[in-house]
C-alpha cells in the first residue's frame, strides 16, 4: 500500500447514491404502508373479506421484507463507508508522510528527531540552564532580596507584577500560582487542596520573559492535577503537571495535570502522574515544545473520521418573514401562529426518525422556539445554544426590506462560498465583518455537534438555525457545494438540509429541503480543491490576528504553529488533490 493513491471520488459517489437509495426505500415503505395494509372489504360477502385478508397478509409480508431490506441497506452503507474510510486512511497516511518529509519528518523522521533532541539538550545545557541558574541564584541571594523590592516597586505599582522574582504559590482563595517576574522569574506552584472529593489542583503560574512555568497543584481524592504553567516568553520550560489525587472516598484516582507549554525556546513540561485507586488515573499530556527549539508533546491530533449526520432545520415563520424584512439581530421576534404549527409539524417528522444524540439552536428566539417542539417529545435531549448557529448579521442593513437591501446583504456570503471568506460584509457588520468570523464560529459549532453525535448510537444531531446561516455555512464546508442555491433555492421555513461526514474525511450534502443533492461533478471537485487551498491561509491569518488581540503569548504561539501547519498541509495536499480528481474522472 506504500505507493497506492486511492481515488475516493468513486467511493464518495457510491456512498451518496446508496444513502439516497435508502431514503427512497424509506419513502416507498411509508407510501405503501397505508393503502395496502388497511384495505377494507368491498362488501360483506365471504369473497370480499377473503380478498381483503389476502391483500392485507401480503402487505404485512411486504412490510416485513421491506424492513429487512432497509436493514441490509443500512449495513451496506456502513460497510461502504468503512471501505471509503479505509482507503481514505491510506491516502491520508501517504499525505502525512509527504507533509512530514517536507516539515522534517517522514523518511527523515528518526534522524531529525535525534537532531531535535540534541539541539534541545544543547540549548538546555549551554544556554537556558546557566541563565536560569544565575537568575535563581540572584533572587535567593541576600543582595537580591535587598535590591529586588526596590527594582520591583514601579512595575508592581503600575502592573501589579514584579520585574524580577518568582511567583507566589497558589492558595485556597486563589488556586492559580502567581506569575513570575516580567524580566525574570519562575511561575508559582498551583494550590494543592487538602480536602474534598474530586478536588482539582490549581494551575501553575506562568513565567516571565525568562523562566520556568510553575508546577500544577496536586489533586485530592480523585481530583485532577493542575496544569503546569507556561514557560518564559523568550525562553523557558513549561511547568510539570500536578499529580492526580489518590482515591480516598472515591474509587478511581485522579488524572495527572497536563504539562505547561514552552513558547519560543524550551521544552514542554511533563504531565503529572495519575493518582492511585481502584483505577489508576491517567498520566497528563506533555506540554507543547518551543516553536523554534524544544521537545514536548504532539502539537497536532488528527481529526476523527467516524461518520455522523447533522440535520440543519430552519426556524418557523416570524412576522419579519411575512414583511420580508432583514431581521438578524439577537434575540429577534417570536414565531407566528403558523410558525408554531410549522415547528410542531417538522418536529413530528424528525421525532419519527428516532432519538437524536443532541439538539442545538442559536441565540435567536425563533430557533429556540422551533427546537423546543422537538425537545418536547419523550426521550429527546434538551436543546443547547451554540452562538455559531446565529444568523449572519446584516449590520447597517438591519430592518430594511429584503428587496433591494437583501441583494447587498447576499454579496458577502456568496463570495465566502466561492472561497473568499476574507471578503467583507457590504452591510458593515461588527458581529461578522467577514466570512472568516462567521466561518470560524460555524465550524466550531459543527465540531461541537460532531463530538456530541459520536456519543450516541444514532450518530445524528438536529441543528436549528436561520436560512442564510445554514445555506452559507454548509456550502462553505461540504465537498459537493452548489452556491447557486443561495440565490435560486432559498430554504423555506422549517426546511431541512442534511449533511453527513466527519472533520477527517470531509462533509457531503445529502439533501436540500428534501431534494437529494448529487455528488460533486468534475468542475465542482476542482473548485473544492482550489477552495480548500486558498481558504487555508485566509483562516490561518485570521486565527493569528485574533490571537494577537488576545495578548496571551501561549495563544499567539499556538496560532502561529497551527496556521503554519494548516498552510503547509494545504500546499502539500493541493497538487495531489487535483491529480486525484482528474484521475477519478477518467
Amino acid at each position: 500500500m506504500s505507493y497506492v493513491v486511492a481515488a475516493l471520488d468513486g467511493f464518495e459517489t457510491a456512498t451518496a447514491n446508496a444513502a439516497q437509495i435508502g431514503s427512497a426505500i424509506s419513502t416507498g415503505n411509508l407510501s405503501a404502508l397505508l393503502p395496502t395494509s388497511q384495505i377494507a372489504a368491498a362488501a360483506a360477502d365471504e369473497i370480499s373479506v377473503a380478498l381483503a385478508t389476502l391483500f392485507g397478509t401480503h402487505a404485512n409480508e411486504y412490510q416485513a421484507a421491506a424492513a429487512q431490506a432497509a436493514a441490509y441497506h443500512q449495513e451496506f452503507v456502513r460497510n461502504l463507508g468503512a471501505s471509503a474510510a479505509s482507503y481514505g486512511g491510506a491516502e491520508a497516511a501517504i499525505l502525512q508522510q509527504l507533509e512530514a518529509t517536507l516539515l522534517g519528518g517522514g523518511i527523515a523522521a528518526a534522524p531529525l528527531e535525534g537532531l531535535s533532541a540534541f539541539t534541545s539538550g544543547a540549548f538546555q545545557t549551554l544556554v537556558y540552564g546557566p541563565a536560569h541558574t544565575i537568575g535563581q541564584t540572584w533572587i535567593s541571594s541576600e543582595l537580591g532580596q535587598v535590591v529586588d523590592p526596590i527594582i520591583n516597586a514601579p512595575t508592581h505599582l503600575l502592573l501589579g507584577r514584579d520585574l524580577i522574582g518568582n511567583g507566589a504559590a497558589g492558595t485556597l482563595a486563589s488556586p492559580t500560582g502567581g506569575a513570575g517576574g516580567i524580566l525574570f522569574g519562575d511561575g508559582g506552584a498551583g494550590y494543592s487542596p487538602t480536602g474534598g472529593a474530586l478536588a482539582s489542583g490549581g494551575p501553575g503560574g506562568n513565567a516571565g520573559l525568562i523562566g520556568t512555568g510553575g508546577i500544577g497543584g496536586a489533586g485530592y481524592d480523585g481530583g485532577t492535577g493542575g496544569t503546569g504553567g507556561v514557560g518564559g516568553w523568550l525562553m523557558g520550560n513549561g511547568g510539570h503537571g500536578g499529580l492526580g489525587g489518590a482515591a480516598v472516598t472515591v474509587l478511581a484516582g485522579g488524572a495527572g495535570g497536563a504539562g505547561g507549554q514552552a513558547l519560543l525556546f524550551g521544552d514542554g513540561g511533563y504531565g503529572g502522574i495519575g493518582g492511585t485507586g481502584t483505577t489508576i488515573g491517567t498520566v497528563g499530556a506533555r506540554g507543547y515544545p518551543g516553536l523554534f527549539i524544544g521537545q514536548g508533546g504532539p502539537t497536532y491530533i488528527p481529526p476523527s473520521t467516524e461518520t455522523v449526520t447533522i440535520e440543519f432545520i430552519r426556524h418557523g415563520q416570524t412576522a419579519s418573514n411575512i414583511s420580508n424584512l432583514l431581521d438578524t439581530a439577537i434575540p429577534g421576534p417570536p414565531l407566528t401562529a403558523l410558525g408554531q404549527q410549522q415547528a410542531a409539524d417538522v418536529a413530528a417528522i424528525l421525532n419519527g426518525q428516532g432519538h437524536f444524540a443532541g439538539i442545538f439552536d442559536s441565540q435567536m428566539l425563533r430557533t429556540q422556539q422551533t427546537a423546543a417542539a422537538l425537545a418536547s417529545y419523550a426521550g429527546q435531549p434538551t436543546p443547547v445554544v451554540l452562538p455559531g448557529l446565529n444568523e449572519i448579521n446584516a449590520g447597517l442593513l438591519e430592518g430594511m426590506q429584503q428587496i433591494p437591501a437583501g441583494l447587498i446583504y447576499l454579496a458577502g456570503p456568496v463570495m465566502w462560498t466561492l472561497g473568499l471568506p476574507a471578503f467583507p460584509m457590504l452591510g458593515i457588520s461588527a458581529v461578522n465583518p467577514t466570512g472568516l468570523t462567521f466561518g470560524s464560529g460555524f465550524n466550531a459549532a459543527v465540531q461541537t455537534m460532531y463530538n456530541t453525535a459520536l456519543t450516541s448510537p444514532s450518530h445524528t444531531v438536529a441543528a436549528y438555525s436561520s436560512a442564510l446561516a445554514i445555506e452559507t455555512g454548509t456550502m462553505m464546508m461540504v465537498d459537493n457545494p452548489n452556491p447557486l442555491l443561495l440565490v435560486t433555492g432559498a430554504l423555506p421555513n422549517t426546511g431541512v438540509v442534511v449533511v453527513q461526514g466527519s472533520p477527517g474525511t470531509g462533509w457531503t450534502m445529502v439533501s436540500f429541503n428534501g431534494a437529494p443533492v448529487a455528488p460533486a461533478n468534475l468542475p465542482t471537485q476542482l473548485f473544492v480543491d482550489v477552495r480548500n487551498f486558498i481558504t487555508a491561509p485566509q483562516f490561518a491569518g485570521y486565527d493569528v490576528a485574533t490571537a494577537l488581540f488576545s495578548g496571551d503569548p501561549a495563544t499567539i504561539v499556538n496560532a502561529v504553529r497551527d496556521g503554519a501547519r494548516e498552510v503547509t498541509t494545504a500546499t502539500v495536499h493541493f497538487p495531489f488533490a487535483i491529480a486525484e480528481t482528474l484521475l477519478g474522472a477518467l
